[in-house]
């Protein structure tokens, strides 16, 4: 729906609860969960990307920490493209992020 109502080209700005995250299972208004990850199928960054027919641009995103000393380490790490898969399948549980933030662009294909 985000994507029909908007122009090409348009920034979406994205919050989520991250999945790792208390709040996301205690707030009875979250019914999803997401990872880092869960938007690549719109993006054409994932081998299942064909599930939609609405395509994004990821411009950025970011796995988001409670302000804490340790945190500010565990930011950098989780955020690192290197890191991040790592981060979600092996440390989440260890150090759970607060939210994910994303922004998306709008890619249309061009009317005939």
């Amino acid at each position: 729906e985000i994507h029909r109502v908007c122009r090409e080209g348009a920034i979406v700005r994205i919050t989520v609860p991250h999945f790792s995250c208390v709040n996301a299972f205690a707030d009875p208004t979250h019914r999803h969960y997401f990872s880092a990850s869960s938007f690549s199928y719109f993006t054409g960054e994932n081998e299942f990307s064909f599930y939609s027919q609405c395509k994004f641009r990821c411009r950025h995103s970011q796995i988001i920490f409670a302000p804490t000393l340790l945190n500010k380490i565990i930011f950098r790490i989780a955020n690192s493209n290197r890191y991040r898969a790592t981060y979600e399948s092996r440390w989440a549980w260890i150090f759970p992020a607060w939210f994910l933030y994303f922004e998306l662009e709008v890619l249309k294909e061009p009317k005939a």
